[in-house]
């Protein structure tokens, strides 16, 4: 029984990380957003709450890939084998 239960927490864990990996940055920073705000009205300090929040939207480029040096451009290069 107590090895079915740590497989399950094992394997759930691997699942949401899995996913988690795999969701767009820009997704993700509104889950954090929306969890900043979830832990704000349950107790959560604002400076804790603050330093959360800064440390999603740091990591938000465009949104498809990451963050990336062509994002922090204001024009960003298309590859050679593209421009044609």
């Amino acid at each position: 029984m107590l090895q079915a239960l740590i497989v399950y927490a094992i394997v759930t864990s691997a699942a949401l990380y899995a996913a988690w990996r795999w969701t767009p940055i820009s997704t993700r920073a509104n889950i954090v957003s929306h969890v900043v705000l979830f832990a704000k009205r349950h107790g959560l300090s604002k400076d804790q709450a603050e330093r959360w929040q800064a440390r999603a939207s740091e990591k938000v480029g465009c949104g498809s890939c990451g963050p990336c040096k062509a994002c922090k451009t204001d024009t960003a290069k298309t590859p050679d084998h593209i421009a044609s």
